[in-house]
Parts: C-alpha cells; structure tokens; sequence
C-alpha cells in the first residue's frame, strides 16, 4: 500500500500508531508517534487510518497534533477564565515548612503480561501547593518534549503511555516544576530534576509493587522537592560604604565553581541493581549498556574531559560490546585501557576532547 505525508496510521504488529511525517526511497515509512519519536517502519507493517480522528484519549498525538486534528473538541480559556479557575483553586496560608514531594508513577496496564504490555506514566503531587510542570525525556543525548501543565494539590495526571521499545529507548525523565499557593508564600527553589531509568528493565514483573498512590502494583521513582530560601534583610549603606563593601569583594578569591574534568562510573551489575538473580546475562548486559549510553550523555552534556568505565574482565562481553557501541554511535571519541596501576585491565578509558 502507498502512504503519504500526513496519513494517519496504526502499527500492524505493535500497539499505538501515529501521523506519516517522511517516506525514504529505500522505502521506510517515518510516523511520529504521540510521545515524540519518529519511527522508521516497512509499509506493510502499516495500516492507513482513512478518514480517522482522534480525542486525547487515544493519546497518538501530543496535545497540538489533536488539536489540528479537531479544533471543535477544544476549548480555549479566555484570560478572565484563567485568572478565576485558577485563583479559586490555589491553597492559602502555607507555612514556610510545607513539604513538597513530586514523584513520577509508571504503571503497566496488564500486570499479569509486563513483557508486553503498554506502561502508562503519571506526575504525582503528594503535597499541599499547586504544581505547573514540564516533563520530558532523555534520548541519545538529548532531551525532548513530553507534556506540560499543572496539578492540583494531592492529585496525579496522565502524562503518556508506552510501549516496551519505545520506553527502553528513553535513558531518563526530566522534570521542571514550579509550587505555586495562594495569599501570603515564601519562596521556593523551582524543581529543576533527571530521574535515570536505564538500569531498569520495565519487562520484569519484580519491579513493580503495591502503592499508596494507585491501585495497580507501580513503579514509583523520583521524590523531587523544593527548598525554602531564606528571606534577604534590606540593608541601607550610604554611598562610601557601598563603595568599601564592594572594593572588598572584588579583592576575594572567587571560588572555584568548575564541575570535575573526569568522571567514573562502574557497570558491574551489582552496583547497577540489588536484585539481579532471576536475570539471563541478555538482560544483564542490556541494563550495563543502558548505564554506560546514560552516562557517556552525561558526561558529555557537562563538558567532561574523560570518562572511565569499569567493566572487569570476566568473558569480555562487556568490554567488546561497549567499545563497539563507541565505534557505531561515538565516533568523534577516542578510547584506550584505563590505568593498569588504578584498575588492572577491567576498565576502558574515552576522551572527550
């Protein structure tokens, strides 16, 4: 069958769909899929959705994609609406000590068929302040844009759900938020948090366990929280002592802010997972490679001069399928053996710059 830019489709052999975004010569179908990933696929594992819509429930596009797809569905709040929905929903006279505790929930729809299954996401505000958010996720590096909104207080929302491969694709979740309350506040640090999943392996029933948020067995990762800041004394100086105040710490070694040029990180499995018994050594070096890309992004992302990874010997497995990864997906950087004297032969050494 012949698709074209802009069809809406569904996966012949996976959960889900999503809208046709490019065609490649060699034949690859690319759909955009609702949590943000494009995907290339063989048209005969397509089926063309004619003359379909869709409403958030279906959760195949993000928020703008539905609503181009019908604007009859959507109401668009004028600011007079806003201010009031909003301002009679805000929590009043918080004290300064008010807890804050934002947490990610991930929730399989069939817990009996983890392998398989669709894993719903969820924002949980377990705290007493109206939360506005913005989530998104890692991948290759890079983040991207998942949902944004706000949430009441003691509430949880929707954020998106996935399928096994798109979900082991992910290498962390990021959070922004910001507690908002009513009246008299103090102010807060806005919440500015990653959450790593790579060392998860979201097909293992294991993971997942009784809650008090759902009544499903979930994962329930994160815990962010905020800090109060103090509030600043005005102080009145006339001009000369301002000027003194100020010649004075100018005089002052600045500290010294830079982050470490080197960073390590050990991928022995059990500093990876407390319980890792009932997994086959496929799964093991899946979770290991997971830890080494997540990492590898971090230490690139902060401008780190080199990274050492700590394998051990053992087979070699490891050490062969990590240095072949940064053949395929990090050619730029090189690689040698770490220190003998620090690590024996179990460790590979990559410069970033």
């Amino acid at each position: 069958m012949k698709f074209n830019v802009g069809d809406i489709v569904r996966f012949l052999n996976d959960t889900g769909g999503g809208k046709v975004t490019r065609i490649e010569e060699k034949g690859y179908v690319y759909v955009m899929t609702g949590d943000g990933f494009e995907i290339p696929v063989l048209p005969g594992e397509l089926i063309l959705q004619s003359g379909a819509t869709f409403t958030p429930d279906e959760n195949i596009f993000a928020e703008n994609d539905i609503a181009k797809a019908d604007k009859t569905k959507v109401h668009h709040l004028q600011p007079a609406e806003i201010k009031t929905n909003v301002k009679a929903r805000l929590p009043e006279g918080l004290p300064s000590d008010t807890q804050i505790k934002l947490l990610l929930g991930l929730v399989p729809e069939d817990i009996n068929a983890v392998f398989n299954t669709a894993i719903n996401c969820y924002l949980i505000n377990d705290s007493r302040y109206y939360i506005y958010y913005m989530v998104g996720y890692q991948k290759e590096g890079k983040h991207f844009y998942l949902h944004s909104g706000e949430v009441e207080p003691d509430t949880k929302c929707f954020l998106a759900d996935f399928n096994q491969t798109r979900l082991g694709m992910i290498s962390a979740f990021h959070i922004q938020a910001l507690a908002v309350c009513g009246g008299q506040y103090f102010k807060r640090t806005p919440i500015n948090e990653e959450v790593d999943i790579s060392r998860y392996d979201f097909r293992k029933h294991h993971i997942y366990g009784e809650n008090e948020y759902f009544d499903e067995e979930a994962l329930i990762l994160g815990d962010f929280k905020t800090e109060a800041l103090h509030q600043k004394k005005t102080i009145d100086l006339r001009s000369d002592e301002l000027s003194e105040g100020l010649n004075s710490l100018m005089q002052k070694k600045k500290p010294d802010l830079k982050k470490p040029d080197s960073m390590e990180v050990d991928l022995h499995i059990e500093t990876l997972l407390e319980d890792h018994s009932q997994l086959s050594n496929g799964e093991i070096l899946k979770i290991q490679m997971n830890r080494f890309r997540s990492a590898l992004d971090e230490a690139i992302s902060n401008k780190a001069k080199r990274i050492v990874f700590i394998h051990g010997v053992g087979n070699g497995t490891l050490k062969l399928e990590l240095r072949n990864e940064l053949r395929r997906s990090y050619p730029e950087y090189t690689y040698q053996d770490a220190s003998f004297k620090e690590y024996g032969f179990g460790a590979t050494l990559v410069h970033l710059r």
